[in-house]
Parts: structure tokens; sequence; C-alpha cells
């Protein structure tokens, strides 16, 4: 759990992607609720917080879908939206 709680501490200084536009679905994944899902879930597995089934399932859809819509976004901001996914992959293996 180290390294998720390292990764959730990186991921709140890193600032938001400028050339993504707040508001819009970047294949059909919206840019900032996707980041505040992913980072709610994580944490409360960080904190060793079981996630109910249903929550689980959809954690994991969220993260698939996330992995799909990252060739609509920026080139720029993909790094940001990558360490989102590593933060998932990690917290649905924990």
């Amino acid at each position: 759990m180290t390294r998720l709680r390292e990764l959730l501490d990186e991921h709140l200084k890193e600032p938001f992607p400028t050339s993504v536009v707040k508001g819009l679905d970047y294949g059909g994944v919206d840019c900032v609720m996707v980041g505040s899902d992913i980072y709610g879930w994580a944490s409360r597995v960080a904190r060793g917080e079981p996630l109910p089934a249903e929550e689980c399932e959809r954690f994991r859809a969220l993260r698939m879908e996330l992995v799909d819509a990252l060739p609509s976004f920026p080139e720029s901001a993909r790094p940001y939206y990558e360490a989102l996914v590593e933060i998932a992959d990690i917290a649905l293996r924990i």
C-alpha cells in the first residue's frame, strides 16, 4: 500500500493539465470527474477500507473507460491520466 499512497500524494501535487478543457468529455470520459472518482476510490483502498463489490465493478469499469479514452486526450495531458490508470491498477490489485 505504500506505493499506492506515494502515487496518490504525487497526483495531488500535479497541476491539472492546461491542455484539457474542463467540462468537456474526452472519449466519453469527463476529464475532471474521472480523476476525482479514481482518486476517491483509491484513497479508500489506501486507508484499508474494503470497497463493496458494486463499487469495485464501477471502479474497474471507469478504469477501462479511461484507458479507452486516453487517445482522445491531448498528448501533453496523457501522462496525468496515465498516472490515474496506474493508481487504479494498484488499488484494484490490493
